[in-house]
């Protein structure tokens, strides 16, 4: 009787390290095609994170947002769309851009600085697009439009080199209404985007593709000057709709 409990219990051993074996290798390969296995990257800024260019307003804005994010994983195969007020007010992008899964990344009153504290999280989603539209709220920050311009082309190349499947879309700042004394600094940093040359990211010129024949964001667009109606949004939303066909 012990012999036979003795081979029962070895058998049951060597189907149970089979089955082990079975269930890691197919974890790892299906096909032979590779499963990609979990990100080891920082996906959020932690909790106690203070970006020291925003606002009080946004800093704590900043966090509830992140914290949907976590409630709200970015599903495969989607498109992102990541900056700030004008991404984030843009509400439903599916909609918007006519697709099936496109996940909503803005964050009202976010700058370069607090979008690229944020990036592991869209590098870990390997989305099958990004369209990025940051820079407009530093405008009022005393980076230089060099400094701007240079943050923004990083975050590109930054996405661009982690994600080689995914296309990767730069766009240059949204045009404010006429008026905005901040005007001439914003076409400064534009300008500065356009000079960056081999890019790995398409820059779409939206400043370009939303201005009108004065270089402003005409009214009929706008709420304020800087955000936008939903004509606006229109407008705005056929332009990158167009990069997806």
């Amino acid at each position: 009787m012990k012999c036979v409990y003795k081979y029962y219990f070895i058998s049951l051993t060597w189907t149970f390290l089979f089955i082990s074996f079975f269930f890691i290798a197919c974890s790892v390969h299906h096909n032979d095609i590779e499963i990609d296995m979990p990100c080891d990257l920082v996906m959020f800024p932690p909790i106690d994170t203070v970006i020291v260019s925003h606002t009080e307003w946004t800093r704590s804005h900043y966090q509830n947002r992140i914290a949907e994010f976590k409630e709200n994983p970015i599903e495969p195969n989607s498109i992102v769309m990541l900056g700030n007020s004008l991404t984030e007010q843009g509400g439903n992008w599916a909609i918007r851009l006519g697709k099936d899964s496109v996940s909503n990344r803005g964050i009202a009153g976010d700058n370069t600085d607090g979008l690229k504290a944020r990036l592991g999280e869209i590098i870990c989603a390997k989305p099958t697009a990004v369209f990025v539209m940051i820079g407009t709220n530093d405008l009022w920050t005393n980076f230089s439009e060099n400094e701007v311009a240079s943050k923004i082309n990083d975050i590109g190349v930054y996405l661009a080199d982690n994600l080689h499947d995914s296309k990767i879309f730069i766009q240059t700042i949204m045009p404010v209404g006429e008026g905005n004394d901040r005007n001439i600094r914003l076409q400064n940093i534009n300008s500065y985007l356009r000079g960056f040359e081999q890019m790995p990211y398409i820059l779409i010129d939206t400043w370009e593709l939303m201005s009108d024949a004065d270089g402003y964001l005409a009214n009929t667009l706008t709420t304020d000057g800087v955000h936008l109606t939903e004509n606006g949004y229109k407008k705005w939303a056929a332009i990158l709709k167009a990069k997806l066909e």
